[in-house]
C-alpha cells in the first residue's frame, strides 16, 4: 500500500527526507504549483492500484481532507498535522488568519519576495532545531510567483467545515499546542466533528515531522 505524503504551502521534498527514508513505500507528491489540482492528479495516479494512505501537513492537509472526501473508497487512513478544514476566518469561525492578510501577502510577494517567505519560515519552524538551515535551503530554491499565489488562493478558499462529518476514514490529527499558523483549536474541530478520529497534541510548533521525526515516524507507522 502506498504512503503518501502531500506538502504545505512553499514547502518541498527535502523536508520530508527523513519520513520518506522511515516509512516503506513512501512517496512525496510535487508541489511545483502548489494547488488542489496538482495534489489531485498525484493522488488519483497513485490510487490506481488500489486504497493509500496519506500524509497531509499544513496546505497538504487541506488538500488530504478535500481529496478523501470526493475518494472515500481509495484512502485506508488520514494522518494530518498542521491541520485545519479551513485557513481564514469567517463567520462564526474565528480561529483562522484574516482574508486580508493573504491579499497583502500575495502583494508583498511581487515586491519584497525573499523577506515575506523569510518572515513566513521563521514562524512556521520556530521550534525546529536546524530552521536557520532549512530556511535558507528553501530561500534558495526557485519556487515561482505564480506557484505562491496558487497556494494562498487555495489557502483563501478551501472550507470544508461543513463536509467533516460526512468522513469515516480513519484520521489521525498530531497538532503542536503553540501552533500559531494552523491553532490547535481547528484541529480539535476536525477531532470533534469525523467520527473515526483522534487528536494528540505535542509541545511545539507547526512541523511536528520537523521537530520530533523520530516520534512521527513511529506514530505514522503504528497507525497505517
Amino acid at each position: 500500500m502506498k504512503n503518501i505524503i502531500i506538502q504545505g504551502f512553499a514547502s518541498n521534498e527535502s523536508l520530508f527526507e527523513k519520513i520518506k527514508n522511515g516509512v516503506s513505500d513512501c512517496i512525496v507528491l510535487k508541489n511545483e504549483l502548489s494547488s488542489y489540482k496538482e495534489a489531485k492528479y498525484g493522488l488519483d495516479y497513485y490510487s490506481t492500484e488500489g486504497k493509500i494512505n496519506i500524509f497531509g501537513w499544513s496546505l497538504g492537509s487541506l488538500f488530504a481532507l478535500k481529496w478523501t472526501l470526493e475518494n472515500p473508497s481509495k484512502v485506508n487512513s488520514l494522518f494530518l498535522t498542521g491541520a485545519t478544514a479551513r485557513f481564514t476566518q469567517t463567520n462564526g469561525y474565528e480561529n483562522g488568519i484574516l482574508l486580508d492578510n493573504l491579499s497583502r501577502m500575495k502583494k508583498m510577494i511581487k515586491i519584497r519576495k525573499k523577506q515575506v517567505l523569510t518572515d513566513f519560515y521563521k514562524n512556521i519552524f520556530e521550534f525546529v532545531e536546524n530552521k536557520d538551515q532549512i530556511i535558507s535551503s528553501l530561500l534558495e530554491t526557485a519556487i515561482s510567483d505564480q506557484s505562491l499565489e496558487n497556494g494562498l488562493n487555495e489557502l483563501a478558499e478551501i472550507d470544508l467545515l461543513k463536509r467533516l462529518p460526512e468522513m469515516e476514514v480513519k484520521t489521525a490529527i498530531f497538532q503542536g499546542d503553540k501552533d500559531n499558523t494552523t491553532p490547535l483549536y481547528g484541529a480539535e474541530i476536525i477531532r470533534n466533528n469525523v467520527k473515526n478520529s483522534a487528536l494528540s497534541v505535542y509541545n511545539g510548533g507547526h512541523c511536528y515531522f520537523l521537530e520530533y521525526p523520530e516520534e512521527c515516524i513511529e506514530n505514522w507507522r503504528d497507525f497505517i
